[in-house]
């Protein structure tokens, strides 16, 4: 969880650690991020593999109305 603030129109960063039921981290997967607006507008964000770390997945998202937006992967 963040509390992380961006106002409508900016980038808000995304990040995932992705860990099989092993706990052993995942590297190369399909990882998509659902984000629900205030609205209850919803939209997939696709996260790419960072290559900094193993399991870790980034990918980004502009915020377009105000308020808290739930984030899922």
């Amino acid at each position: 969880a963040s509390t992380a603030r961006a106002a409508p129109g900016e980038a808000v960063a995304l990040r995932a650690t992705v860990r099989d039921t092993d706990h052993v981290a995942v590297n190369g997967g399909r990882v998509v991020a659902e984000v629900v607006a205030p609205s209850g507008a919803r939209r997939e964000v696709p996260l790419v593999w960072s290559l900094d770390g193993d399991g870790e997945y980034r990918g980004s998202f502009v915020a377009a109305e105000p308020g808290v937006h739930a984030v899922r992967v």
